[in-house]
């Protein structure tokens, strides 16, 4: 085995955001945009002859996303939710140097372009020290690739998820119980993570 030395890794990051809470706090929002620029990015290449991953300089790359967010508080304790993400992360078409790169215009691998979540925390006395809770929550992601080359048989589609979480909580004595159920991808949605 030979040892595979790369140059460093150099990242220019950019980013500005928001964030408040209006309707006398009631409602809480954020906003973030940034821009990332790489030099020598660190990606991965199969050796066809040792059946390894390898160390590689893949060259320039940039991303560009927004992240935005809302939460509203509709009683005590109970609240609704939603998040959005888009990233558009590239190899840039040309090097340092001005040659056409390997990956130029892909996608980086595991990046979703489109993400979003939303759901709702609602609590509910029942007594003066119990409460009953339901958290019902969804999430997408769009179609990702798993390796740099983008290969759609090396690929993931979009998918969404549901999950529920749902319980009660109470006070005895000095303990604080919580009783709960919870499902994860409530459907079971078969989707492939790496």
């Amino acid at each position: 085995d030979s040892t595979n030395f790369l140059k460093p890794e150099i990242i220019w990051s950019y980013e500005a955001g928001v964030k408040g809470t209006l309707l006398g706090n009631s409602l809480s929002y954020d906003l973030a945009v940034y821009y990332y620029d790489w030099s020598h990015f660190q990606s991965s290449e199969l050796n066809t002859s040792t059946l390894k991953f390898v160390a590689t300089d893949a060259g320039k790359a940039h991303s560009f996303g927004i992240e935005t967010g809302l939460q509203y508080r509709f009683a005590q304790g109970s609240s609704l939710f939603a998040n959005y993400g888009f990233i558009d992360g590239k190899f840039n078409d040309k090097g340092e140097n001005g040659q056409t790169q390997e990956y130029a215009g892909n996608t980086f691998r595991l990046t979703p372009k489109h993400s979003f979540s939303a759901g709702a925390n609602v609590v509910v006395p029942v007594q003066k020290q119990a409460a009953v809770y339901f958290r019902p929550s969804y999430s997408f992601k769009s179609k990702v690739y798993f390796e740099d080359e983008n290969t759609d048989q090396l690929s993931q589609k979009g998918y969404g998820l549901a999950n529920l979480n749902a319980g009660i909580t109470f006070v005895s004595g000095k303990c604080f119980y919580d009783l709960g159920l919870y499902s994860k991808n409530l459907f079971d949605k078969e989707y492939t993570i790496d």
